[in-house]
C-alpha cells in the first residue's frame, strides 16, 4: 500500500433553492440514499462512521462535520491514531444562481491504496462531479419519490 494524492473540484447550477441544496447536503446521514460512493453513514458523538466505496474499494473512515449554514458544508476525516497520514476531506459551497443555485464540490485525499492502483488524471474531479450529479439528481426527484 502508498499514499497518494487525489484533489478535484467540480461546480454546476442546479435549479432548485440554495436553502433546499444546503438542506440536503447538511443532512450527511442521509448522503448514502442518494450518493452511491457512501454505503453508509452513522453518527456517533461529534464523529461520523463513514463507510465509502471508491475504485470498487472500500474506504472507512471517521469524520467531522462542520456546517456553515446557509452557504458550506464540509466532512473532514479524523484521524484514528498518531501517526495515521491518511487524509480526506469534502467541501461544498451554496450560493444563489439566477438558474437556481451555484453548487461547488472539492475533494482533497491522501489515502493508502494499493502501489499499482493507478490514479488517471481528472479522477478527483470525477468524484467531486459525481457528488454534484447526485445532489442534482436527488433534488430533481418528486416529493415522495426519493430513492
Amino acid at each position: 500500500m502508498a499514499l497518494k494524492n487525489l484533489s478535484g473540484r467540480a461546480e454546476r447550477t442546479i435549479s432548485a433553492k440554495p436553502d433546499e441544496c444546503y438542506e440536503l447536503l447538511a443532512d450527511v446521514a442521509s448522503w448514502p440514499d442518494w450518493y452511491p460512493a457512501l454505503r453508509e453513514v452513522e453518527s456517533q458523538g461529534d464523529l461520523i462512521h463513514v463507510q465509502a466505496t471508491v475504485f470498487g474499494m472500500s474506504l472507512p473512515f471517521q469524520a467531522q462535520v462542520r456546517l456553515d449554514p446557509p452557504t458550506a458544508v464540509e466532512v473532514e476525516r479524523v484521524p484514528y491514531h498518531p501517526g495515521d497520514e491518511e487524509e480526506l476531506s469534502i467541501r461544498t459551497s451554496i450560493a444563489p444562481d439566477p438558474g437556481g443555485s451555484k453548487v461547488g464540490a472539492e475533494f482533497e485525499a491522501r489515502v493508502d491504496v494499493p502501489r499499482l492502483l493507478p490514479l488517471p488524471a481528472g479522477t478527483g474531479d470525477r468524484l467531486a462531479g459525481g457528488l454534484l450529479s447526485a445532489l442534482e439528481k436527488r433534488l430533481a426527484e418528486p416529493a415522495g419519490q426519493e430513492g
